[in-house]
């Protein structure tokens, strides 16, 4: 089914429509890194995933389970603002989830700094495990 348009789309409208879509392909392409960031940390040292559903989800010990999670979620955020893309309140939330990706990009980069280079590396060497700690692929 293609995706329905207004009648007469005013210029405004058509720009709203562009942004949403760039905003939509930013949110895609971070969290598109924040995937592969999580699968490289969760697959060789391990993390500490804060997430509850994320965490359940790497407790199956399988990355494709996460890939496909992951990629059920974007895509159904992206369809979802691409099809509300005319409306002020899709660049509303459009924006919100771009900002929200900033943020977690921002996290990462303080995770780099400081608990991957020395928590994380001694939690796996001691044996140690917090109840947010996963290690996808390590047998126990």
């Amino acid at each position: 089914m293609p995706l329905a348009q207004p009648a007469a789309m005013t210029e405004p409208a058509r720009r709203r429509a562009r942004r949403v879509l760039l905003l939509v392909a930013a949110t895609v392409l971070v969290a598109l890194a924040d995937l592969y960031l999580t699968l490289l940390y969760a697959t060789s040292v391990g993390m500490h995933e804060a997430n509850p559903l994320a965490r359940a989800l790497m407790l199956y010990n399988c990355p494709w389970i996460v890939v496909a999670f992951r990629g059920l979620t974007i895509g159904l955020f992206g369809m979802v603002l691409i099809r509300a893309r005319h409306r002020p309140l899709a660049e509303g939330a459009a924006w919100l989830c771009v900002l929200a990706m900033v943020w977690l990009a921002f996290r990462w980069e303080a995770y780099n700094e400081s608990v991957v280079e020395v928590t994380s590396p001694m939690l796996l060497a001691a044996g140690v495990e917090s109840s947010e700690f996963v290690a996808i692929g390590r047998q126990e």
